[in-house]
């Protein structure tokens, strides 16, 4: 019997962005959304402010700002959002931020999905979060660089292939 190794989506994921894409989860949830949406992971990344992440956008400072211009309020529209666990899935949108991240992982030479690799994921394409980002200032090339300039203090790693990684 063939048994293959099953990976998590998330394997990838610094724990830093799993926590992202899990307050996205409960963004939407809040919402009662059908689906997590850009807006919903850029909600969830201005949740995350323990990483080198927080250096590179400081989305925390403008949750605010970002929270009007996409439309997500800051109160729940449910009447008890904490006490419904269901299974919301992410829309096209949602998946093509992914994707994208995972694409700017590669474009960097990199291993782990960090939470810039997710906001560059979202300023990728157009879509309302990116709209957002842009109209406070924030865009895809000075996350590239900003980006950059932190990489180079993170530890790297030689692999047996003769590439490099950074440590999560």
């Amino acid at each position: 019997m063939y048994f293959a190794a099953v990976l998590s989506i998330f394997e990838r994921y610094t724990d830093a962005a799993k926590r992202a894409i899990y307050f996205a989860r409960l963004e939407a949830n809040h919402r009662d959304a059908d689906s997590i949406t850009p807006e919903h992971i850029l909600a969830g990344l201005t949740w995350e402010s323990d990483s080198t992440f927080a250096g590179i956008a400081p989305l925390k400072e403008l949750t605010v700002t970002l929270r009007a211009q996409t439309e997500l309020p800051h109160l729940p529209s449910t009447s008890f959002p904490y006490l419904r666990d269901r299974n919301i899935p992410l829309n096209d949108d949602g998946k093509i931020t992914l994707a994208y991240a995972v694409e700017e992982v590669n474009r960097d030479r990199q291993y782990w999905i960090d939470c810039d690799h997710l906001l560059r994921g979202l300023l990728r394409f157009p879509n309302g979060a990116c709209e957002a980002l842009e109209q406070s200032g924030i865009n895809l090339g000075s996350v590239r660089s900003a980006a950059k300039l932190t990489d180079a203090s993170i530890p790297q790693i030689q692999l047996r292939n003769g590439a490099t990684s950074s440590l999560p």
